[in-house]
């Protein structure tokens, strides 16, 4: 007699943030963000065009929230 197999668990990877974001002005991916938490600044810079932004963030925010901010400003032009 055999015994009864286990059920093989199948775990998926958390899904990672990029380093590097799509521009949304010249739409390649060479957007930096470089966060300063102590004075509360996040630097957005492109390394393809000439987009470069400064946004004030909060002591939680992730890169990803500050790229977010530079995309609302720049397609509410």
């Amino acid at each position: 007699m055999g015994r009864r197999r286990r059920r093989q668990i199948i775990r998926k990877p958390k899904p990672k943030i990029p380093e590097f974001f799509i521009c949304p002005v010249c739409g390649r991916q060479g957007v930096m963000v470089t966060m300063d938490k102590k004075k509360q600044k996040a630097y957005v810079k492109c390394a393809y065009c000439d987009l470069e932004e400064e946004v004030s963030i909060k002591p939680r925010y992730e890169p990803v929230d500050a790229y977010a901010k530079v995309v609302d400003k720049v397609s509410g032009q």
